[in-house]
């Protein structure tokens, strides 16, 4: 929805119940001050009506006309049997209607009469000018010997009764017309401050649509938009982490199809080449015995085969449909011993001084699952080496911990390598994904190491970390051994 239709949805009701409000307050204004107006006026003609008919001396036409000029009222005197007008107006044009008016009053004998003329407030034209005007009967002595009255007629200019009733009329219409001017501004602004918060709300969800999922800053007072805010953070932020766990789900199912497609033709074929050279060695037992050199070539290129058979069995460890690898039970020194024959020449090629360090008592633990963890350590050393450079140094020391258990049963045992080198450590950009698939700063690396790993350190109850310390990173390998049983 638009800026303009949601400012328009909340403006258009309020303002329109505003002017409705503003012309009804107007409204009842004008007719009150109409009413009060035409009160007034009927109170000063019905006072003088009654001054001048308690007159004791006569009403001839000069004491109207100075009336006239002290009060501002006109007055004139009817006789609706000869419809004769006396007063201080030299001309006088009466409409036919209010002369007839006048004369049916004349005509009409009773207490009725009085009330119905001070109580009678008629709008009249004289000399062609609007008067409003009040009739009263006048009892002189006269007229009540022969039964009739004559009728005076105040008047008093219309413009004035106008005048007074605008008066009273524009104080309530002008406050309340500034009122609704006031409060179209107040809720525009208001409605301005909202609609802004919804655009950038807007905005957001329109960016988590398309696959930004980055968290907006929220301002504003804690209201019912604020918590909207703050729920749409948290989902952006969800989202965040599902899109990661979908990324990685679908790098861990590449990863099963690239390792169930291939490791068994990689491992077959490097099977068939150390069989050929193994029977190489048997069928020449002369050359053996005479070419040292040769021996010791074939040896290191039979060692460096079972160290890519190896790799080949850590990488069928990834793939959950693959084949069911074999493991066999070792002891510690028995996986020391086989991590040196695999990375003795490697250290030797890249100039590293590499050592294995496990107390007497710990070398002789068996550990079920060792070949796998010679896979898993295997890959850690040889980053290491590979890490420390020429003239660098590697080290992986044991330990190896018992737990007690709180309930009867027997303990297990926690066991610990720590791989420490001497070089530079990861990079800054790689730090802390660095255990993930396809993480790698080796321009010829694939980043599948690392994760094979670590997930032989889950899959056997530990874990793999990892830490940078002064002049040395270290890299902790563990597992747990369970009681047999």
């Amino acid at each position: 929805m638009g800026r303009g239709s949601l400012r328009s949805q909340f403006l258009v009701p309020l303002i329109g119940t505003l002017v409705l409000v503003c012309a009804l307050i107007a409204t009842i204004s004008w007719v009150y001050a109409d009413a009060s107006a035409r009160r007034n006026i009927r109170m000063r003609l019905q006072n003088i009506g009654e001054l001048c008919r308690a007159a004791p001396f006569p009403l001839t036409e000069s004491v109207l006309k100075q009336i006239r000029d002290f009060s501002g009222i006109d007055l004139l005197i009817y006789d609706p049997d000869s419809k004769e007008w006396l007063g201080a107006t030299e001309r006088v044009f009466m409409s036919a209607r209010f002369e007839r008016a006048l004369a049916d009053r004349g005509a009409t004998n009773g207490r009725r009469d009085v009330d119905n003329g001070l109580n009678t407030l008629y709008t009249v034209t004289v000399d062609g000018r609007a008067f409003d005007a009040l009739a009263t009967p006048l009892r002189s002595a006269q007229s009540r010997l022969e039964g009739r009255d004559s009728i005076l007629v105040a008047l008093i200019e219309a413009s004035e009764r106008k005048r007074a009733v605008q008066q009273a009329f524009w104080l309530p219409a002008l406050t309340g017309i500034c009122a609704t001017i006031a409060l179209a501004f107040l809720s525009a602004s208001i409605a301005s401050r909202m609609v802004s918060r919804l655009d950038r709300l807007e905005s957001q969800v329109n960016r988590i649509a398309m696959g930004s999922y980055e968290t907006a800053a929220i301002d504003g007072p804690q209201d019912a938009i604020f918590n909207l805010a703050v729920s749409v953070n948290k989902m952006s932020q969800q989202l965040e982490r599902a899109r990661d766990e979908i990324v990685r789900s679908e790098r861990t199912r590449m990863i099963t199809m690239i390792a169930s497609g291939m490791a068994h033709q990689l491992r077959n074929s490097l099977g068939g080449a150390i069989l050929l050279l193994q029977t190489f060695q048997r069928s020449n037992p002369n050359t053996a015995k005479t070419s040292v050199d040769d021996l010791d070539e074939i040896d290191m290129a039979l060692n460096q085969m079972r160290l890519a058979e190896e790799s080949i069995r850590r990488l069928m460890t990834m793939s959950q449909q693959g084949m069911v690898v074999k493991d066999r039970p070792m002891t510690i020194s028995e996986v020391h011993n086989q991590l040196r024959g695999y990375l003795e020449s490697l250290a030797v090629h890249h100039k590293v001084e590499m050592s294995f360090h496990c107390s007497s008592d710990q070398e002789s633990q068996s550990i079920r699952s060792g070949e796998s963890v010679v896979g898993a350590l295997l890959n850690l050393i040889m980053n290491a080496i590979e890490a420390a450079g020429p003239g660098g140094t590697v080290s992986c020391t044991c330990n190896s911990e018992t737990s007690a258990s709180a309930v009867q049963r027997p303990p297990s045992r926690r066991i610990s390598w720590e791989i420490r080198d001497s070089g530079s450590g990861p990079a800054p950009e790689i730090a802390a994904t660095i255990l993930e698939p396809f993480v790698t700063s080796k321009p010829e690396g694939v980043g599948l190491g690392l994760p094979t790993s670590a997930r032989i350190a889950e899959n056997l109850g530990g874990s793999l970390n990892w830490v940078r310390e002064p002049n040395a990173t270290v890299f902790k390998f563990c597992i747990v051994e369970q009681p047999a049983g």
